[in-house]
């Protein structure tokens, strides 16, 4: 018992940092209209048979001047299509139960597949029957439509009536990424004083090069010239020349 309320603690300071990392971001539907459809696989415990396929679709967004935070599985169907193979039936609740100690879920998706979000749950929520529905949360880079975070809970009720209530739920949020600013900001900054310390340089040699190329041929026609003579070694030469004779 002291163990799951352990990965119960666990688990909501992972959830709570993750909100701490993440700033609300409204995103237009006029620019969620111009991006392309993007695939995420949600998958439990490494066990990639039974995976759930989600395809957002934001051109499906109905269009709007207005920003928008988040949309979800219910009132955008067409933009968000869920395709399931027996994600959470009672066999595999019990397999992923005495597979480990946390029920780990795994989602990733087709436009960035390197970039893998996780969240878990005490595996003693398997147990419990009332808890049916499932629940996956993806918070998504506004800026470039990267997966931020995923949160996949189980609960008791369902937002989802009819025919689609045995279905996933799924909300995906708009969000900005605070460590991405933190450590981007000083980057561009410092490319910044890069690009304007070359043009000074450029808009200097742009502005004085009448007088530096009359002194850079002199320097050149110097190096080529042969080195002149000392009155010593003139000396020395023409007096080498009467001793022959």
């Amino acid at each position: 018992m002291k163990f799951n309320n352990k990965i119960t603690i666990l688990s909501i300071i992972i959830v709570l940092f993750t909100i701490i990392l993440q700033i609300s971001e409204g995103i237009t539907v006029t620019n969620l209209n111009n991006q392309k459809d993007i695939e995420f696989t949600m998958y439990h415990n490494e066990d990639h048979s039974k995976s759930c396929k989600i395809l957002f679709k934001p051109k499906l967004i109905p269009h709007s001047t207005n920003s928008i935070t988040s949309i979800d599985s219910i009132n955008f169907k067409k933009a968000i299509q869920i395709r399931c193979k027996n994600s959470l039936t009672k066999e595999s609740r019990s397999l992923y139960q005495k597979s480990c100690d946390l029920f780990k879920t795994t989602v990733v998706s087709d436009k960035d597949p390197n970039n893998l979000s996780f969240s878990s749950l005490p595996k003693g929520n398997l147990n419990d029957s009332s808890l049916q529905y499932e629940f996956l949360k993806i918070n998504l880079d506004s800026n470039n439509m990267n997966i931020i975070a995923s949160n996949y809970q189980l609960k008791k009720s369902s937002p989802v009536t009819g025919d689609d209530k045995d279905q996933l739920f799924v909300v995906i949020e708009f969000s900005e990424d605070i460590l991405k600013l933190v450590y981007e900001e000083p980057k561009v900054e410092k490319e910044k004083e890069k690009e304007k310390e070359k043009e000074e340089n450029q808009s200097f040699i742009g502005k004085y090069w009448f007088y530096l190329l009359p002194l850079f041929l002199i320097i050149l026609v110097n190096m080529a010239a042969p080195p002149a003579q000392t009155a010593a070694q003139v000396n020395a030469a023409s007096q080498g020349a009467g001793s022959r004779k």
